[in-house]
């Protein structure tokens, strides 16, 4: 299902990987992707974040036989309290910031494998 496609935002996906992520090279805190984009994820975790924040990010996808690893910036951040999403788990919406084109290309394949999954 698509959670969201606007002009200014690439289709958002519903997901269930597992991500490991943490300020630095040590990726020691856990949660789990609940949607992905080309640009980005929301990222379900009760470690959060403030916006800007930089992190490492890794998670797999079922047709990528490798991790996908690159930094992300916190967009926004879900918490409990006065949550802007309260519909929404507490989390964190991820940007990407150096997704290297392979594993750009892994997310649209998979993207598109979800995408034709849900309509045929």
């Amino acid at each position: 299902m698509i959670l969201c496609s606007t002009p200014n935002r690439q289709s958002r996906l519903e997901t269930n990987a597992p991500v490991r992520f943490g300020r630095n090279e040590q990726l020691t805190q856990g949660g789990v992707a609940l949607d992905l984009s080309i640009g980005g994820m929301y990222l379900q975790s009760n470690t959060l974040y403030a916006a800007a924040t930089r992190l490492l990010i890794e998670f797999r996808l079922p047709s990528c036989h490798e991790p996908i690893r690159c930094r992300a910036r916190v967009a926004w951040c879900n918490r409990a309290e006065n949550a802007p999403k309260p519909s929404f788990p507490p989390g964190m919406g991820l940007q990407f910031i150096d997704l290297p084109p392979i594993h750009r290309e892994a997310i649209m394949a998979h993207l598109n494998e979800i995408e034709s999954a849900t309509y045929h």
